[in-house]
C-alpha cells in the first residue's frame, strides 16, 4: 500500500511512486481521497492505492515524488523492508465466546517480527462502531481501561500487529498484520 497525507492536498498535481531500484511501481491520485481527523490538529487528506510488490523485492528506500500544481516538485522517502508477519492468532476473548465474565485483560500470541500491537474494539449493536483503539503496544497483551466494555455487550475486536512504530526514518510500518474480527458477548453480572 502506498499512502500518502497533507493538508494540502488542493496543490498536488500528481504523486508518482518509485521502489527501492528507481522504477516507477505506480502512483496516487490526488483526486481520490480519505479524511483524516485528529483532536487539536488540522485535517488532512490521504491518498492511498495498493501497489504491486516489485519483482526484485529490493529493501530500501522508496520514493514518493510529489508535483505541485504551481510547479514545485518535491521527494519524500520511506523505508520498506520485505518482511510479511505472520497473522495474529491465538486471541482472548476467542472466536464465539459468549456470556464471558467481563474481560480485564485481552491476549494473544507473540507475533514473529513484530514490535508493536494495536487493539480495536467494536460495539456489535451500535452498527459496529469503533468504540475503542489502543496505543501502540509493545507486548502481546492489554488490560483494557475500565468502562471500555459493559455487562451485557456484544461486540467484536481484532489485533493488529506492527513491525515499526511511526519512525521518521522506517515511516508508519513497513509490513503489518491483522487478525479477523473476532465477535464475543460479555455476560450481563
Amino acid at each position: 500500500m502506498a499512502l500518502y497525507r497533507t493538508e494540502q492536498i488542493n496543490d498536488i498535481e500528481s504523486v508518482i511512486i518509485k521502489g527501492a531500484n528507481g522504477k516507477i511501481i505506480g502512483e496516487l491520485d490526488p483526486a481520490r481521497f480519505k479524511i483524516r481527523k485528529h483532536k487539536n490538529k488540522p485535517l488532512q487528506k490521504m491518498m492511498i492505492n495498493q501497489l504491486p510488490i516489485p519483482d526484485d523485492k529490493i529493501d530500501g528506500w522508496f520514493i514518493a515524488e510529489v508535483q505541485l500544481k504551481n510547479g514545485e516538485r518535491h521527494v519524500a522517502r520511506d523505508m520498506v523492508i520485505h518482511q510479511y508477519l505472520q497473522l495474529v492468532s491465538g486471541n482472548y476473548p476467542e472466536p464465539g465466546a459468549e456470556d464471558i465474565p467481563m474481560p480485564r485483560m485481552m491476549h494473544w500470541h507473540d507475533v514473529d517480527g513484530a514490535y508493536w500491537y494495536k487493539v480495536f474494539i467494536r460495539d456489535m449493536w451500535n452498527d459496529e462502531k469503533l468504540i475503542y483503539s489502543s496505543q501502540l503496544l509493545p507486548f502481546p497483551e492489554h488490560e483494557l481501561p475500565e468502562g471500555v466494555l459493559e455487562p451485557g455487550g456484544s461486540y467484536s475486536w481484532k489485533v493488529q500487529a506492527r513491525d515499526a512504530k511511526y519512525d521518521v526514518e522506517l515511516g508508519e510500518f513497513n509490513a503489518g498484520s491483522q487478525s479477523r474480527w473476532i465477535e464475543f458477548s460479555v455476560s450481563d453480572d
